[in-house]
């Protein structure tokens, strides 16, 4: 906004009678004082600049309600439009946040590559919702927790009870779990610069569809690939506002994708990897997650879908050989898995973290979509197996049942519509670890909403419920 002030003065500084302090400004010194600030080059403050960028409410109004002799002016009508989009609150939009990988470049001009390369991919797949990559901003920012990116527990003593004279380090095993393992990170943000809101919300999609790994399924209402062709490229609770209504072949481009007989992610379901499903047969011989029942043998077309952005295969011997385990969710560790260890993987969607221990134990591998038949190709030293495996997402909060962050506890990272299998029946108190979170007092995301930062809310009062007595019943995820 302070930009756009600075260039509508900017525009009409030849017709404004303001001071004389605008005769000698010259264009040259505004243009360089808006070019340091986009820039985010810290310069020495220009005084006479910094007195010419000072609008008051005469300035402002004469440019905004000008009389028609001085709107003849190409420029002073861009300085007007510059102050009507102040006004109007038509200003850059963040369309998504995210938090770069460990892989990733972490430069300015890398992460806005990507997105134009995005972009670009999202326009071919949907011909008709096409976006103009001139219409959008982007920016890296370097996020530094203590100013020195270390641990700062390395640098404190602590004392016990029996030896309250002596000093010493804490030992490993007694950090708590809930310590980060780096003090910074890079975020990215897009921002859209227009004012469409059909344009705001493809570019949200788009973003979505570019950081949770590029989804990408073609629908067909007919068997062998004919008949009306429907591409998408995220969740799709029904098929009601497609172009097609139901779903007799597929080719699954990219991503893993699950699709279910119902709409609203009802009734049995497919989970379909990679390939071509040319008919109702090919899609029911599909296995479901290994946490949900195989689908009916009597084949039924499917009314909505929905991407996984996670999903891993684990073996417990090398070579992909022996028990398998199938996931899309963390586990601190395999009991309950089938299978005792890990020796070999192929993580299908999404980026994966592996630990040698359990309870994410150090040390970690950062694994990428791809197969892995031994842990030296995971750039493990020597043979040794993985015990525990979690997504490496931006997201996690604890849920509490009681106030204060007392009895029982569930973690997660993904959203619940309700609490049913979470160990417990309502939350009281969170922490929300990373990410930013929408608490809902009634299942299935119903009003009140109350959205949470990253920090601790020992009770609902905390997150400003409205009856600060009032739990939460279901959590979400803010992913735009």
């Amino acid at each position: 906004m302070f930009i756009r002030i600075m260039k509508a003065l900017l525009e009409a500084k030849d017709l404004l009678e303001i001071s004389p302090i605008s005769e000698y400004i010259s264009p040259d010194d505004i243009k360089q004082k808006i070019e340091n600030i986009t820039s985010k080059m810290p310069t020495p403050e220009d005084e006479k600049t910094a007195k010419f960028i000072k609008l008051t409410d005469h300035i402002f109004e004469e440019i905004l309600y000008s009389s028609d002799d001085k709107l003849k002016d190409y420029n002073w009508k861009a300085a007007q439009k510059e102050l009507e989009d102040v006004v109007m609150r038509r200003l850059p939009k963040c369309v998504g946040e995210t938090r770069l990988q460990e892989t990733e470049e972490k430069d300015e001009e890398a992460f806005k590559g990507n997105w134009n390369t995005a972009v670009d991919e999202w326009n071919n797949l949907h011909p008709n919702l096409v976006l103009n990559k001139k219409d959008f901003s982007t920016e890296v920012i370097a996020l530094d927790y203590n100013k020195e990116a270390e641990n700062p527990i390395n640098c404190v003593y602590f004392y016990r009870k029996k030896q309250q004279n002596k000093g010493r380090k804490i030992m490993k095993y007694e950090e708590s779990s809930l310590l980060p393992k780096k003090f910074s990170e890079r975020v990215g943000r897009v921002y859209y610069t227009k004012n469409s809101a059909e344009e705001e919300m493809n570019a949200k999609e788009c973003f979505k569809w570019w950081r949770l790994g590029k989804c990408v399924i073609e629908l067909y209402d007919q068997h062998a690939f004919k008949g009306t062709k429907c591409v998408i490229t995220g969740n799709c609770p029904s098929l009601d506002h497609c172009s097609i209504t139901e779903v007799r072949s597929c080719k699954v481009i990219r991503g893993v994708w699950k699709l279910w007989k119902g709409r609203g992610y009802n009734g049995d379901d497919y989970l379909l990897k990679e390939g071509e499903y040319p008919n109702l047969k090919a899609l029911s011989d599909c296995k479901s997650t290994a946490s949900a029942p195989a689908p009916a043998p009597v084949p039924d077309p499917a009314w909505s879908l929905v991407c996984l952005p996670f999903m891993i295969h684990l073996y417990e011997k090398v070579n992909f050989e022996g028990p398998i385990f199938e996931t899309t969710v963390d586990h601190r560790s395999l009991d309950g898995c089938g299978i005792n260890e890990v020796h070999s993987c192929k993580v299908l969607s999404g980026v994966w973290d592996l630990y040698g221990g359990p309870d994410y134990a150090e040390p970690r591998y950062q694994l990428q979509k791809g197969e892995y038949p031994n842990p030296e190709a995971w750039g493990n030293g020597n043979t040794a197996p993985v015990l525990s495996v979690k997504r490496a997402t931006s997201y996690k909060i604890q849920l509490y049942e009681k106030e204060d962050f007392e009895e029982g506890m569930h973690e997660t990272t993904v959203d619940h519509r309700s609490l049913d299998g979470c160990g417990i029946k309502e939350v009281r108190s969170c922490k929300v670890l990373s990410g930013v979170w929408d608490l809902y007092e009634g299942p299935d995301y119903a009003e009140p909403r109350y959205q949470l930062q990253k920090g601790e809310y020992p009770n609902p009062g905390s997150w400003c419920a409205s009856d600060p007595t009032a739990p939460a019943l279901s959590v979400k995820r803010v992913t735009e």
